[in-house]
C-alpha cells in the first residue's frame, strides 16, 4: 500500500519520495486528491510515525488538522530535543 501511495505521488504529482521533505504542500495536496477526505487519516498515521521516531509525543492541539504545521512543529522539536 505504501509503495503504491508513493508511486501515485511522484508519478502524478512529481513529488519523489525523497523529496517529500522539501514539498510537503505538494505531497499533501496529492494525498487529498487521492483519497479526499480519507487523506486526513493517513496524514494522522504520518504524524504518529514521524512522532514515536522521533522520541516527542504527538500534541494535537486543535480539530482542525494542518498537516505542514504538524511536520513542522515536530522538526522544530527535535531540533530543541538535540540542541
Amino acid at each position: 500500500m505504501k509503495q503504491s501511495i508513493y508511486f501515485h505521488i511522484e508519478h502524478n504529482f512529481k513529488v519523489p519520495r525523497d523529496k517529500i521533505p522539501e514539498n510537503l504542500v505538494e505531497f499533501q495536496g496529492g494525498l487529498e486528491k487521492i483519497f479526499g477526505a480519507g487523506a486526513q487519516f493517513i496524514e494522522i498515521l504520518i504524524m504518529k510515525n514521524l512522532h514515536s521516531k522521533i522520541g516527542l509525543p504527538l500534541k494535537m492541539q486543535s480539530k482542525q488538522l494542518e498537516f505542514t504545521e504538524y511536520v513542522d512543529a515536530a522538526k522544530g522539536g527535535f531540533l530543541k530535543k538535540n540542541a
